[in-house]
């Protein structure tokens, strides 16, 4: 990663040592390239139930996402978007 990246990293004293990776059931890694295939996230709205239904989980489990993973569309496009000025969407409030 960069360096801007790693120096706002700081502040969270975070570093090489993650044993929450060897203990943990399953670990998503999700790469920017791989194999030609494309994702995307997706919020369920209001398919949690159905979703839970479907794989059969149990009620007390709450969909936080889904990822579609799969090759894209010949004419699959990208939108040209652009961010909103950070002084647009963030409120600063004094103490």
């Amino acid at each position: 990663m960069g360096d801007k990246w790693v120096a706002d990293l700081t502040q969270f004293k975070t570093n090489w040592v993650k044993p929450y990776l060897e203990v943990a059931p399953y670990v998503i890694v999700v790469f920017k390239q791989n194999a030609g295939l494309v994702s995307l996230t997706s919020t369920p709205l209001n398919a949690g139930p159905a979703l839970r239904k479907a794989l059969d989980r149990p009620a007390y489990e709450k969909v936080l996402v889904v990822m579609p993973v799969g090759y894209p569309a010949d004419d699959a496009t990208v939108p040209d978007l652009t961010r909103k000025p950070l002084a647009d969407i963030m409120m600063h409030i004094a103490p």
